[in-house]
């Protein structure tokens, strides 16, 4: 769907339920897009409770079926379902498991010219190495591809290719995060500029950050032709040290933070701990006590925000709060931190805003 109104002939092979095939097939041709389903037992399902939460697939994946497909310009991606042997002239594969990706040509896949776009995880559980770089290296080798694209976050993402060169990408902020589908439409843009376009692979993937921003800000399909412009996200962007008070009462609030500090953690943040009890906003005297460079508040009442909002800002630091209460967003902004209604929009604020 990101890219109806980019590119003439769209197919689409995917797996559904037979008995379920209408549900599929009138999505997406009244769209102009060819659809071809092939068979699944069962129709998965994903459940999020907010857009950086880990997801609960149901039911969990069994065994799959391996479908033969050969074109000249594939974008393939993994499937819970089911495993495509691509035959192509160019492709672009993108895994979609941090926890098992699977190498493009294990299952007898060929393409003339290949790139591969994944996120960091995906990356150093694929070649077994820590750095990005030695990793991207490693895998380019062993799948014979031209470039690969690292994806890591609030930072953006990092291009590598076959003759030895690399660049990084920036992200391009937005007000509002919905991540979920995020990533289908980078590897989608990115293949169409790389494959169709005659775009470099830095060139690529700089288009495709562009699209992606435009649609987790309007999560929005068929997104519009053009892109706006955008400013990038400052070069210091992500790996930023979040101070984050632990909370002390409620198992909803203690939730609340775990969700947060596994959130800010996935996006790289380094979370620096705030102190328990009545004192846990308690401002140093000096500037060498200041060991974070962003505060994250999760605002609860009226009364306890307007005091743990007032204490962080005393830091000197920029303070991003987390509310959605409309009367408790109203004091955080009134105080003067960036006041956010989404937790997920919240946690990429932290990482993105200038420092």
């Amino acid at each position: 769907m990101a890219l109806v109104g980019l590119v003439d002939d769209l197919m689409l092979h995917t797996f559904h339920p037979m008995s379920l095939r209408e549900d599929v097939t009138a999505n997406f041709e009244r769209e102009g897009v060819r659809v071809v389903v092939h068979d699944a037992p069962y129709r998965f399902g994903f459940e999020y409770l907010h857009p950086l939460s880990r997801p609960r697939i149901t039911p969990l994946p069994g065994q799959v079926a391996v479908i033969a497909v050969e074109a000249d310009d594939v974008l393939r991606f993994g499937c819970l379902e089911g495993e495509f042997r691509v035959t192509a002239a160019q492709a672009v594969y993108d895994p979609q498991s941090g926890a098992r990706p699977v190498p493009f040509g294990d299952n007898g896949s060929t393409a003339g010219r290949l790139a591969l776009v994944m996120n960091a995880n995906e990356l150093r559980r694929l070649s077994g190495r820590d750095d990005l770089g030695n990793a991207a290296t490693a895998t380019m080798r062993n799948e014979g591809a031209a470039a690969i694209v690292v994806k890591d976050g609030a930072a953006g993402a990092y291009v590598f290719d076959d003759a030895g060169s690399s660049c990084h990408i920036p992200a391009y902020p937005t007000d509002n995060v919905y991540k979920i589908g995020s990533g289908d439409v980078f590897s989608a843009a990115f293949a169409h500029s790389w494959m169709l376009g005659g775009s470099s692979a830095a060139e690529a993937a700089d288009r495709a950050s562009r699209r992606a921003a435009q649609y987790v800000e309007t999560p929005v399909l068929p997104l519009p032709r053009e892109t706006r412009l955008r400013a990038p996200a400052p070069p210091d962007a992500g790996g930023r040290r979040v101070w984050m008070a632990r909370p002390i009462e409620g198992t909803s609030r203690r939730w609340l933070y775990e969700e947060a500090a596994r959130g800010l953690r996935d996006l790289g943040a380094t979370l620096v701990a705030g102190v328990t009890g009545v004192d846990r906003y308690r401002v140093g005297t000096g500037a060498a006590e200041v060991s974070h460079d962003v505060a994250l508040v999760l605002a609860g009442d009226e009364i306890a925000t307007r005091r743990e909002v007032s204490a962080a800002l005393a830091y000197g630091r920029p303070v991003v709060a987390f509310a959605d209460d409309p009367i408790v967003l109203d004091v955080v902004r009134e105080l003067g931190a960036i006041g956010v209604d989404d937790l997920c929009s919240a946690l990429y604020r932290t990482q993105w805003m200038p420092l």
